[in-house]
């Protein structure tokens, strides 16, 4: 159990803003607090809070954040200084136990039903309220964002995940349709679906799912960056989802996003592990950067992208069980989730490994290496990955 004794003074005067603001305790942290023994006891999130208060003023003051009342009005009840109302409210601010007083600019955009739909997202994001950001500034994050799916096999559950969770436009892209063979994992899809387009069954499904959010899907086949690059433009994250063609479809998704400079996120898997790749433009490691990486320290990587040249490529294990895709989706709907509301840290590494059979979670980095032919010094603003051997050979 963490315990934090809460004992910081604080002298800094309020702006004219705060001191008109009215200050709230969230209600969950109201519920939860007790006072005993000359201690004010809060049972947050990472741990009870301990605030001591032999003479009651501390609790009576909290009891008096009710939303309704202004610092000045706040210190006239409770006959506390300004400057003391002033240290608790930053304290409180500090633990996260207020509501953002400024919420209503936020909360405005969004209409009944969205606030209804969305009321367990309110709930857990309401952890993360600070002084300038509230439950609603991370949700309207959301609903601002285009995020772009390429890939609608595993790919549709993620987008089902980013449809639930209210982004606001969602644009998928695949080529295929709907086999019997999918259904094992790919759950926006049934029976009913076999035969169809990935793309029209796929909207229909994610339609029903959110009707508040924008749908869009592409029947297109990815080739080359040409295809997708004006989808890259409009998109503010891109999902890699995409395993056609073997190494290349990737790696056109990298160069594209590399030309427009859009975060792009890299979810796979691998025999006995799943991964996420997270690919900022020319500041992380990008898929080739990976690949030369690989090919340079593993033998059976090297073995793997020759046999794709000389076409001798034999197909390995699928690990496309439906528990293995949903240990991995869920992680990488976070991720997204995170980068879009900046709520909270992503993963520490660019490069996260799942293990399949023991769920374990190890980071790492994909350094960024200056002879990469797509991201490094000589780069030059190449439209087009080049091609495999030349990748191997500029090893």
């Amino acid at each position: 159990m963490v315990k934090r004794k809460v004992v910081q003074k604080y002298t800094a005067s309020s702006s004219n803003k705060e001191a008109n603001m009215n200050y709230k305790l969230m209600d969950h942290y109201r519920r939860v607090m007790t006072y005993k023994q000359n201690t004010v006891r809060i049972q947050a999130e990472y741990g009870p809070i301990e605030i001591p208060d032999s003479d009651g003023k501390v609790y009576s003051f909290l009891l008096l954040l009710d939303g309704s009342k202004r610092i000045e009005e706040l210190s006239e009840i409770s006959a506390v200084s300004v400057a003391e109302i002033e240290s608790g409210i930053r304290m409180l601010q500090k633990y996260r136990l207020l509501e953002c007083p400024d919420a209503d600019k936020d909360k405005a955009v969004f209409s009944e039903r969205e606030l209804l739909r969305y009321k367990n997202n309110w709930s857990y994001s309401s952890l993360y309220e600070t002084a300038s950001e509230s439950r609603y500034t991370f949700q309207s994050r959301l609903k601002s964002a285009t995020v772009a799916v390429i890939g609608l096999g595993g790919g549709t559950v993620i987008a089902a995940w980013l449809a639930s969770m209210g982004v606001g436009r969602i644009i998928g892209i695949d080529y295929d349709i709907v086999e019997l063979g999918n259904l094992n994992r790919q759950m926006l899809y049934t029976e009913a679906d076999v035969g169809r387009l990935k793309t029209d069954a796929a909207k229909e499904r994610l339609e029903l799912i959110n009707s508040d959010i924008v749908i869009e899907t592409i029947h297109q086949k990815v080739t080359s960056t040409e295809p997708i690059i004006h989808i890259v433009r409009e998109a503010d994250v891109l999902v890699g989802a995409i395993d056609w063609p073997l190494i290349n479809g990737p790696r056109y998704v990298n160069a594209a996003c590399l030309r427009e400079n859009k975060p792009l996120f890299f979810a796979g898997l691998r025999h006995g592990s799943a991964f996420i790749h997270r690919i900022l433009p020319f500041q992380s490691g990008c898929t080739d950067c990976l690949w030369l990486y690989s090919t340079r320290s593993s033998e059976s990587a090297l073995s793997f992208v020759n046999e794709l040249i000389n076409e001798a490529h034999v197909p390995r294990i699928n690990p496309a069980f439906a528990p293995n895709i949903a240990l991995l989706i869920s992680l990488v709907g976070s991720e997204i989730a995170k980068w879009i509301t900046k709520i909270s840290p992503l993963f520490p590494n660019s490069y996260t490994r799942i293990g399949l059979h023991d769920s374990g979670l190890s980071h790492h980095e994909v350094p960024r290496l200056s002879e990469c032919p797509s991201c490094g010094r000589l780069a030059g603003g190449l439209k087009e990955p080049i091609d495999l051997q030349a990748l191997l050979d500029s090893r």
